[in-house]
C-alpha cells in the first residue's frame, strides 16, 4: 500500500521558531526548529526518496542554499499552505 504525501516548497519561516528577545527587549531572536521533516529536489530535478530532518548539527550554509534555490519541500498538510 502506497501512501501519498502532498508537498509544497518550503520557506525559511517553516524552519524557525521564536527563541527569545535580544538585549534591547524589542527585537525577537529565532532558532532552528529541530526535527522538521523535509525532502530535497536533486540536481536532475527529481524528488529524492530520502526524508531529511532538521538537526542542530546540520550544515546551515548548504541548507540555506537549497532554500534559496527552492529545492526544499515540506509536508503541506502538517505545515499549512
Amino acid at each position: 500500500m502506497k501512501t501519498t504525501i502532498k508537498l509544497r516548497k518550503a520557506k525559511r519561516k517553516d524552519f524557525l521558531e521564536f527563541d527569545k528577545y535580544k538585549k534591547d527587549g524589542k527585537t525577537k531572536k529565532y532558532k532552528l526548529k529541530v526535527g522538521v521533516p523535509y525532502w530535497l529536489i536533486n540536481s536532475k530535478g527529481k524528488l529524492e526518496k530520502y526524508i531529511y530532518r532538521t538537526t542542530n548539527e546540520m550544515d546551515m550554509k548548504s541548507f540555506g542554499d537549497y532554500l534559496i534555490r527552492e529545492q526544499v519541500f515540506i509536508n503541506k498538510s502538517k505545515y499549512g499552505k
